[in-house]
C-alpha cells in the first residue's frame, strides 16, 4: 500500500511493459543525477528493481509471467503467487540493496567526518608549533586515531 493511499494495494508485476518502462526512466534518471548521496540512492533503486525482475535470481516471478501482460483483457495473478513473490523479492532483491545503500551512504558520512577533523586536527598542530607533514611520528598517530572504530 502506498503511505498517500492507504486502501490502495500496488501491484507487483514483474513481468509488466510498463514497470519496465519506469525501470528504464529510473535509469536514465540515475544517469544525469547530480551528487553522490543522491546517486546512490538512484543506483539502489535501479539494483533492487532489476534483481526483483529477474528470474535466475528471484524462481518465484516466473508463474507470474503469464499474468504480466498490459490491457483491458489481462487477468490478474492469484494472491498467493503475488505475495510468494512479492516476500522473495523483498527478502532476495529489496532488502540486500537498501542495507547496502545504507552502507555506502554511512561510508560517505564517516570520511566527510575524518575529513573534518583530519583538519582540526592539522590546525591544532600548527598552533602548537608541529605538522603532522613534517613529523611522521605525530602523523601516524592522528591517522590511527581518526580511524578508530
Amino acid at each position: 500500500a502506498r503511505p498517500s493511499r492507504p486502501g490502495r494495494e500496488v501491484p507487483f508485476r514483474p513481468w509488466s511493459s510498463r514497470d519496465a518502462h519506469v525501470m528504464l526512466q529510473l535509469k536514465r534518471t540515475s544517469e544525469v543525477v547530480r551528487g553522490p548521496r543522491v546517486k546512490q540512492l538512484f543506483d539502489a533503486s535501479l539494483q533492487a528493481g532489476k534483481a526483483a525482475r529477474d528470474p535466475t535470481r528471484l524462481p518465484e516471478i516466473i508463474p507470474l509471467k503469464q499474468y504480466g501482460t498490459d490491457g483491458r483483457y489481462a487477468t490478474s495473478a492469484p494472491t498467493h503467487l503475488t505475495e510468494a513473490a512479492v516476500a522473495a523479492a523483498t527478502k532476495i532483491a529489496i532488502v540486500p540493496a537498501v542495507e547496502r545503500c545504507e552502507a555506502k551512504l554511512m561510508a560517505m558520512d564517516s570520511s566527510d567526518a575524518i575529513s573534518g577533523l583530519r583538519s582540526r586536527v592539522e590546525e591544532v598542530l600548527q598552533g602548537a608549533g608541529l605538522s603532522s607533514e613534517l613529523d611522521k611520528d605525530v602523523g601516524l598517530v592522528v591517522r590511527r586515531l581518526l580511524h578508530r572504530p
